[in-house]
């Protein structure tokens, strides 16, 4: 009898690990890559931060993802546009097409929101189908694309209450190494 009892506790505290292992598995991958690579990722010599509740995933060559530690946390893709021509980029020109081509799909609401990081500003546009009275400030998702005066481009999808965020993260970019661009 007393085995068995043994063996009934073991199987339920086996099964309560399990469950809080399955549960918690983004923060848990979120700590265990903070364990492995600290607190930021080089990418395109940068150093970018990446915060205790976030990990980093699908990291290539020329872009990675940032990731919110929650099921239904914000993402933050960021790429490193290759220039071909020494000219900086015209980003007003790319600000007004993005403009055109939402409002060519229909989008009421077209937000401009910029971020300055060591190297660059980065120029957002984001928009909306929806009215911005009818949702909760909380409860909005932003898909909102970025280009930069720099080598960084940005697309961050997210609630409009993880904005600050995105703001925190990309602010806190800094250069690290001058690389030569072809």
């Amino acid at each position: 009898m007393q085995r068995t009892a043994q063996i009934v506790v073991g199987i339920g505290a086996a099964m309560m690990l399990v469950y809080f292992g399955y549960t918690r598995r983004a923060e848990l991958n979120a700590k265990l890559w903070h364990l492995i690579h600290g607190h930021s990722v080089l990418f395109g010599g940068y150093q970018i931060p990446v915060p205790e509740d976030w990990t980093v995933t699908d990291q290539e060559e020329s872009d990675f993802t940032l990731a919110a530690a929650r099921t239904d946390g914000a993402v933050i893709s960021v790429s490193e546009a290759r220039a071909r021509l020494t000219a900086p980029r015209d980003v007003d020109f790319w600000v007004s097409v993005k403009h055109k081509l939402l409002s060519e799909q229909g989008l009421t609401e077209i937000v401009d929101h910029s971020v300055q990081y060591d190297g660059g500003t980065a120029a957002c546009v984001a928009g909306s189908r929806h009215k911005p009275l009818t949702f909760r400030a909380d409860s909005i998702v932003v898909d909102m694309d970025c280009v930069s005066t720099g080598p960084l481009n940005f697309i961050f999808l997210g609630r409009q209450s993880e904005l600050p965020d995105f703001d925190r993260i990309v602010s806190q970019i800094k250069l690290v190494a001058s690389q030569t661009r072809n």
